[in-house]
């Protein structure tokens, strides 16, 4: 400061480099404080750590692992993080997790990886068991919410010809929710077909799963199947399913399960009600899904129905599915689904087909 004289007497003026100076290291001070403080909140938030093959290290809440694609939330996406497992070298959180292992096992533990490419799984118990990550094949957090859980797909296509004024119409949507030792899955598609002078083409198929996984990769399973398609004369098809699986292959690309069981098979046909029937049947099914293919996936099923109550009876149900993931949750897809029956119903004197079969190309979006 510096000393001012006058008629008045003495005055004394501030040091402007001075108050210059004092503000700058208030504002380092406060600005350390926010800096500490938001890395706090931060941390509270963001509990985990993941960290990539090319060195990457992200701060992060770890959500699941499903088909080989690890989710997380982080504090610069709007959405979700999606990570291929493959591309993980080490994974540390102290969220209980339900764990699913390439050996069939399941567990509850947190994660806490001290070597690269492996892990340390502890249970409630204190029990302390080291992994190699590729031997984690499914995490999903205990407490994980509703929407979590929740998996889900729309995709349509259409057609239009004027020749003969052709128009042709298909639907296919997919409803699943995964919980700890459990998931089911709803499935719809639709086809609808019509032109001048030709008599319309329906076809819709639905099924309802339930799988309840049991130790060393088996499951049991219920389903319930409605098939209506006019190639086949039929208005309904209703098809109960109870039956015991196992997963032959379960890794972070792939999964092949084989089961088998008993069916309860009911049928009704356009026309005369004599026509319906029902039968007992025993089926024998596998379900292969390949998911870790880069933006492609292949889901197959083939299932035979040999008949119990009807002489040499045997039915056929199979489908495929190829889907090209694009940006923001788009996707291409293209569906096939067959219905093989060598005993067809005849209705009015004429003999249903034997097979009928549809091929669906779509354009779709997955929640």
């Amino acid at each position: 400061m510096y000393i001012e004289t006058g008629a008045t007497g003495i005055k004394q003026k501030p040091d402007r480099k001075g108050l210059v100076l004092s503000n700058l290291y208030v504002k380092k001070i406060l600005g350390l404080l926010m800096l500490g403080l938001s890395a706090s909140l931060m941390a509270d938030e963001y509990p985990d750590r993941v960290v990539l093959k090319n060195g990457d290290e992200l701060r992060c809440e770890v959500k699941n692992l499903t088909k080989g694609i690890l989710t997380l939330e982080t504090d610069y996406s709007d959405s979700d993080f999606k990570i291929e497992w493959d591309k993980v070298r080490g994974i540390n959180s102290s969220t209980m997790f339900s764990l699913t292992l390439k050996d069939g096992s399941r567990i509850q533990a947190s994660l806490n990886s001290t070597a690269e490419d492996s892990v340390n799984l502890l249970d409630q118990n204190g029990q302390l068991r080291r992994v190699h990550l590729d031997m984690v094949v499914g995490m999903q957090k205990i407490q994980s919410g509703f929407w979590e859980r929740l998996k889900a797909s729309v995709d349509l296509g259409f057609s239009y010809a004027k020749n003969n004024n052709l128009s042709q119409y298909n639907a296919r949507v997919n409803l699943g929710y995964r919980a700890e030792m459990w998931f089911t899955e709803v499935t719809y598609s639709e086809v609808r077909s019509s032109q001048d002078n030709v008599e319309n083409v329906f076809r819709s198929e639905s099924k309802i799963n339930y799988v309840y996984l049991l130790p060393s990769d088996w499951y049991a399973t219920s389903q319930i199947n409605f098939l209506s398609n006019t190639e086949q004369s039929l208005d309904l098809r209703s098809t109960l399913k109870l039956g015991l699986g196992k997963f032959i292959i379960h890794t972070n690309q792939m999964y092949w399960g084989l089961g088998a069981g008993l069916a309860y098979n009911q049928e009704q046909f356009a026309g005369s009600e004599l026509n319906d029937r029902s039968s007992s049947e025993a089926y024998l099914g596998s379900d292969l899904n390949l998911f870790d293919t880069g933006d492609l996936t292949l889901h197959a099923t083939a299932t035979l129905y040999p008949s119990l109550t009807e002489s040499e009876r045997v039915r056929f149900d199979g489908s495929l599915d190829l889907k090209y993931d694009l940006p923001l949750d788009f996707y291409i897809g293209l569906g096939f689904s067959i219905n093989y029956d060598n005993q067809p119903a005849v209705v009015d004197g004429v003999r249903g087909a034997e097979t009928d079969y549809v091929t669906q190309l779509n354009f779709g979006w997955e929640l």
